[in-house]
C-alpha cells in the first residue's frame, strides 16, 4: 500500500524533525524548503548586549531560530545563575530552549508577539526593565511596542534573516501537485507560506486549493495562509512539530478510511 505523501516546506537539515514524525507515523515526506536562514546583519551588537543583561532583565523568544542563534554565541551564559530571565512564545520554541539546557521562566500559550507581551505584562511589573528580544529580519514590530507601552526598555536585534528560496524539488512538486499525488502539505512559519508563494511565481498559493490538504502549525501561520489565498484545511491542536504530525497522521487516515 502506498504510503501518503506529505510535502515539508521547513528546512529539516539540522534535525529532520518533522519528518521523522511523519514517517513514524507511517507517512512518507516530500522535502521542499521554500526559505533559507541566514546569519543577521547585528551579531555583534547582540553579543554586547549579552553581556550587559543581568539575572533580572528578559531575553525572549519568538522562534527555534533565535534560540539557536543566541545559545551559538561566545556571549550566551553557561551557568543558569548567569542568565537573565527567559521568555519564550509556544511549546515549539520552549522546547528548543529545554534541549539548550536553558528552561525557560514564563511560556506564553498563545500565539504570536501579542499573547507574549500580554503574558510578560500580567507575570511582572516591566516597568524599567531590560528586555533584548533577538529577532528575524521580517518580524513585525508589534512585540517591542507593546512592551515599551508596558514600560519596559526594549532593545531589539536582528539575529538572523529569512529569505525565500526556491528549491531544486520544485519542478517535481508541481508535477507531483498537478497529478494529485500529494496528501498533503505542511506549514510551519508564515515565512514558509511566502517563500513558496514567491518561488510558485503566482503571488499567493491558491494553486494548492482543492488538490492538497493544507495544514498549519497555528494560528498565526493559518492567517498567513489564508491571507496568500489557502486557508489551511487542519490546524495542530497545539502548535509543535509532534502534535502537527499526530493530527495530520489522524486525517489523513479518515480520509481514506
Amino acid at each position: 500500500m502506498t504510503r501518503p505523501l506529505v510535502v515539508i516546506t521547513r528546512d529539516e537539515r539540522d534535525d529532520g524533525r518533522l519528518a521523522a514524525a511523519l514517517e513514524a507515523r507511517g507517512l512518507a515526506t516530500f522535502p521542499l524548503e521554500t526559505v533559507a536562514v541566514q546569519p543577521g546583519p547585528e551579531l555583534q551588537r547582540l553579543d554586547a548586549l549579552l553581556s550587559e543583561i543581568g539575572p533580572e532583565d528578559w531575553l525572549i523568544f519568538t522562534s527555534g531560530h533565535a534560540v539557536d542563534v543566541v545559545c551559538a554565541r561566545s556571549g550566551w551564559p553557561s551557568s543558569g545563575s548567569a542568565r537573565p530571565r527567559l521568555a519564550a512564545v509556544g511549546g515549539a520554541t520552549a522546547a528548543r530552549l529545554r534541549e539548550r539546557g536553558a528552561a525557560p521562566e514564563l511560556v506564553a500559550s498563545g500565539p504570536g508577539a501579542r499573547s507574549l507581551a500580554e503574558a510578560l505584562a500580567s507575570y511582572t511589573s516591566l516597568r524599567g526593565i531590560h528586555v533584548v528580544w533577538p529577532r528575524s529580519s521580517i518580524a513585525r514590530r508589534e512585540l517591542a511596542e507593546r512592551l515599551a507601552a508596558a514600560g519596559a526598555r526594549v532593545s531589539e536585534v536582528v539575529a538572523y534573516r529569512i529569505e525565500p528560496i526556491t528549491s531544486p524539488a520544485l519542478p517535481e512538486f508541481r508535477q507531483l501537485l498537478a497529478e494529485g499525488r500529494l496528501a498533503a502539505i505542511t506549514f510551519l512559519s508564515p515565512s514558509s507560506a511566502h517563500g513558496l508563494a514567491t518561488a510558485l511565481g503566482a503571488g499567493d498559493l491558491a494553486p494548492l486549493v482543492g488538490r492538497v490538504l493544507v495544514a498549519s502549525i497555528g494560528p498565526t501561520t493559518s492567517q498567513a495562509l489564508r491571507e496568500l489565498s489557502a486557508a489551511p484545511e487542519l490546524e495542530a491542536r497545539s502548535p509543535s512539530i509532534e502534535t502537527l504530525a499526530e493530527d495530520l497522521a489522524a486525517a489523513l487516515t479518515r480520509a481514506t478510511a
